[in-house]
């Protein structure tokens, strides 16, 4: 083997990886959130160092990207207004739409729900001897608290009972018009507006108050303020819910949505062997959470997202790869290095490639993600979708006899949660390169100065050596039987929203004629797949909710808990098909 070797050497390469990344998580870029200065200024970064690097645009094209639609996540228009008892609040002052919010009018008397929770499994009810039906209801966030600020519900952080989706639901199901979230004066610090963006389509208007407002509005209903409401409640492990009948609310959540385009960069470097027709994609995310929103695990903190781990390494990483085989020279297969965009918000970017191919996908015999390859412990690296091929496990040892490295199985298929799904959707045999969660995951403070920079070079000799392997091996057929298994992520302060759905489905980013969302692709043994959906089905309805695009199935999805069943409507070649779909849990996203 020849295996590629780092340009000017291993404390050049170093020194390029920290240089790449610091940039590429640093202020100036803004958290590479979607529709941003920061995110163009990544992908023209990435670009550019493909054509330093004497690598070609993809045939047909000009330059290094290929656009593809977003919708920027709503924000409230001018005319969205509240009012309680005749008197108008002030936007983004006095409250502000958050999500899931929908866009509609409300009005109703107020009542306060304690922390909006209903549970039998806790025998808890904040809504017993309570009547919310054509009420606009006031909750708390979170979920009843130790006398340690911790959640009574939960040994681990909070239960998914304190998921703001959770108590839009109970809300809604309770008959309420309206919600009105405040945060609790205790444990959580100054009150703080939560950060607006990155919303989706829910089933009634929500709100946050600040705690000033909430408190006025108490006292005039006569009923305790939120500090002694909250202490009652926490200590006692009881319901403090009651009516405020003295006050009316009335108003109307209008959110304004724009369009614009978010890019994969893309460049090639064209091969000279026998299968110099066939590809090897080497693949990454650029984007992260911006400034926060509904992704972020530190909610309502309103502070640039770093991503220096997610996934600023594994763009660092990619590119260091694609420097190495630039340098030295066509290969065997060619070679495609990819930076995606809109992973955050659902994979966008590569199911967009997949969907929209602009090379023959049956040519791609192998895909190799890297994402979250920063902060490596215990010289153990974990590699996912390893039974996706039967070259992969000779593979996977020999580069691991080579290395100072120890590998770990985080799952054999080609499930996600990162851009490699998309491809093994398409039955691509793929590698996905982690080295697992932390407790900055999706914070402000995934920042560069703790990136494992040496574990990271040795990540990248790692998956050199693999692809050096790749460019010789047979091209294999996909292996799906273990597609069905759990990914196994782990780490403090991490994981999936507990109530977070999904279908295991790939949405066709292309269409947009609003007469349902097609299809492109459905997950292996997903609830989808176990429901009958198919690729090429156009999605029409899940339970109440009219399916025309993306917005639309997470509005459904927030109606549903993991493990719930709903009739999904669907149209295939010209006739209307109805089936029961039992929602599965989203995995966490990187």
């Amino acid at each position: 083997m020849s295996i590629p070797q780092p340009v000017g050497g291993q404390p050049a390469e170093l020194a390029y990886m920290k240089g790449t990344l610091a940039y590429l998580a640093s202020d100036s870029l803004e958290g590479r959130g979607p529709g941003t200065k920061g995110i163009q200024l990544a992908g023209d970064f990435i670009a550019n160092e493909f054509k330093n690097n004497g690598l070609k645009p993809l045939p047909g094209r000009t330059d290094y990207f290929q656009p593809f639609p977003f919708r920027l996540p709503p924000v409230a228009s001018p005319e969205t207004h509240v009012a309680f008892n005749g008197t108008a609040l002030v936007l983004n002052t006095d409250f502000q739409p958050i999500p899931p919010t929908a866009s509609k009018t409300f009005q109703g008397q107020v009542v306060f729900v304690g922390y909006g929770v209903t549970s039998a499994s806790q025998k808890y009810d904040d809504y017993a001897g309570i009547d919310a039906k054509g009420k606009v209801v006031l909750a708390l966030r979170y979920e009843p608290h130790t006398a340690d600020g911790k959640s009574r519900f939960s040994e681990n952080g909070f239960s998914g009972e304190a998921s703001l989706i959770r108590k839009a639901q109970q809300a809604a199901a309770h008959g309420a018009t309206g919600l009105i979230i405040v945060n609790p004066p205790r444990y959580h610090g100054a009150d703080s507006m939560m950060a607006a963006g990155m919303a989706r389509g829910g089933m009634l208007p929500v709100i946050q108050l600040t705690q000033k407002q909430a408190d006025l509005l108490l006292a005039e209903a006569g009923a305790p303020n939120l500090s002694t409401l909250q202490s009652t409640i926490d200590t006692s492990g009881v319901p403090a819910s009651r009516d405020l009948s003295a006050i009316t609310a009335t108003g109307e959540v209008k959110l304004d949505r724009k369009t614009t385009y978010l890019r994969n960069v893309i460049g090639v470097l064209p091969g000279t062997g026998p299968n110099a027709d066939e590809y090897i994609v080497v693949g990454s995310h650029y984007d992260h959470l911006g400034m926060g929103g509904m992704g972020s695990l530190a909610p309502g903190v309103h502070a640039i997202h770093h991503g220096a781990d997610d996934n600023a390494s594994g763009s660092t990483a990619m590119l260091s790869l694609m420097r190495r085989f630039a340098a030295a020279g066509p290969q065997n297969r060619t070679m495609i290095f990819m930076g995606f965009s809109g992973e955050e918000e659902g994979l966008l970017g590569s199911q967009y490639f997949v969907a929209n191919p602009p090379i023959d996908l049956k040519k791609i015999a192998y895909m190799v993600n890297m994402d979250m390859v920063g902060r490596l412990h215990s010289d153990a690296i974990g590699i996912g979708g390893n039974g996706t091929a039967d070259v992969f496990a000779q593979v996977i040892k020999n580069a691991d006899d080579h290395s100072p490295l120890t590998w770990k199985n985080i799952g054999r298929g080609g499930k996600g949660p990162s851009d490699h799904e998309s491809f093994g959707s398409k039955r691509i045999p793929v590698l996905f390169f982690f080295t697992d969660l932390h407790a900055d995951y999706h914070r402000p403070g995934d920042t560069w100065e703790k990136i494992n920079f040496t574990g990271e070079q040795q990540i990248v000799n790692f998956a050199a050596d693999c692809l050096d392997q790749l460019q010789t091996a047979p091209k294999a057929a996909y292996i799906d039987k273990f597609d069905g298994e759990a990914v196994q992520l782990g780490g403090p302060g991490s994981g999936p929203q507990a109530d977070a759905v999904a279908l295991n489905i790939m949405p066709d980013m292309a269409q947009g004629d609003n007469k349902g969302m097609k299809v492109a692709g459905v997950t292996a043994n997903g609830a989808a797949a176990k429901a009958g959906i198919q690729a090429g089905d156009v999605l029409t309805k899940i339970g109440n909710q009219r399916i025309d695009n993306v917005e639309d199935l997470q509005t459904a999805y927030n109606q549903f808990k993991p493990g719930d069943k709903a009739k999904a409507v669907i149209e295939r070649d010209g006739k209307t098909i109805t089936v029961e779909v039992t929602f599965g849990r989203r995995a966490s996203q990187n």
